[in-house]
């Protein structure tokens, strides 16, 4: 049940990330973008893990999950997070969403061949439902209209190939992702809601260092710092 509602939560957040992502990359880069998202999830994470008690979870982790763990966040907040906001500043959040949506697909695919999850028909509904939810919004009257009315504005013209292929790159990090978290705690056993505090926190600590190193050469940081006040209200947001 827990598993469900965090699921419900998640699809909600991310969401929202796409809207703002989308407000986001029309002033800003896609540099610009992740100087701000990916650290300032680290303050955040640790505060939380502060306050609910969790942090000294980290202390009893083993090495192998730290390693899955900063692969995750290498993986999901760095790669699938660029490919995920040139997808979308390419040819926008509207198209690039049932691209994105297939990674569920490459997940599902990961968890049976090496995790050995099972499949019931009520999962199988579950994924078949959330697959085609997305394809069936893009076909309504009003969203048709819209896209195509954006599609039709001088002012943005789609770039559709590299929005594929940025859309495809995020789907394939966003769908190992989960994987590695799993695998960060398949022999822990009994894990509750402080390990994804501090999975949170290592993985997006992991991303921001490894960012810290691009940002060190000094075009790139003050390429990250001259950001458009419009586009780092939104890039706050998606934070």
């Amino acid at each position: 049940m827990l598993g469900g509602f965090l699921a419900v939560l998640a699809a909600a957040a991310f969401g929202l990330n796409a809207v703002a992502t989308r407000r986001g990359v029309l002033t800003g880069s896609v540099a610009q973008g992740l100087a701000i998202t990916v650290p300032i999830a680290v303050p955040i994470f640790f505060i939380v893990g502060l306050i609910t008690q969790n942090l000294a979870i980290s202390t009893t982790l083993p090495v192998i999950s730290y390693v899955f763990l900063c692969i995750a966040g290498i993986t999901h907040f760095l790669v699938g997070r660029y490919a995920n906001y040139r997808a979308t500043k390419a040819m926008g959040a509207n198209l690039v969403g049932p691209i994105v949506s297939s990674s569920l697909i490459i997940t599902l695919f990961l968890a049976i061949t090496f995790l050995d999850e099972v499949m019931t028909p009520a999962r199988v509904l579950g994924i078949v439902l959330i697959v085609l939810g997305p394809a069936i919004i893009l076909q309504s009257p009003a969203i048709k209209s819209k896209t195509q009315t954006n599609l039709s504005q001088p002012s943005f013209t789609p770039k559709l190939m590299e929005g594929y292929i940025f859309g495809i790159i995020c789907a394939i990090a966003f769908g190992t992702t989960p994987i590695f978290i799993r695998s960060a705690f398949l022999d822990i056993g009994e894990t509750n809601i402080g390990h994804g505090i501090i999975g949170g926190l290592l993985s997006y600590i992991a991303a921001t260092l490894l960012l810290g190193i691009y940002l060190i050469n000094p075009t790139n940081l003050r390429h990250a710092l001259s950001i458009d006040e419009n586009a780092k209200k939104w890039f706050i947001l998606t934070g």
